[in-house]
């Protein structure tokens, strides 16, 4: 027995479909959008403590980038929280994507 899934989406969600659509292609969007600003907004992560040979090797307070350019502490924590809610996001536009996948229509292109 052949199960078409095409019909089965479209009998779950007859008149639903383009505003779940308009949904989840938000929040890929918003995903994306994320990850984006972030790129472009700290260029020079990640950031790490930079460690002074003046003091022996200790951690003096301050954190570096990639580049070993020294990094005001706002930044650092800025990129910290855009890290943080990038991975708790980043689930939820795959998923989102996967769905928005799976709800095309049988007879739109395929990319």
């Amino acid at each position: 027995m052949t199960t078409d899934f095409a019909s089965s989406r479209a009998r779950i969600l007859p008149g639903r479909r383009p505003r779940l659509q308009v949904f989840l292609f938000c929040i890929v969007g918003l995903c994306m959008v994320l990850f984006f600003y972030g790129m472009a907004t700290y260029t020079d992560a990640p950031y790490k403590p930079c460690y002074s040979s003046e003091h022996g090797g200790e951690f003096n307070g301050q954190y570096c980038g990639k580049r070993g350019a020294v990094q005001p502490i706002e930044k650092v924590e800025g990129w910290k929280q855009w890290e943080g809610l990038l991975f708790a996001s980043w689930p939820f536009g795959m998923l989102a994507g996967y769905a928005l996948q799976r709800l095309r229509k049988p007879g739109d292109a395929s990319p």
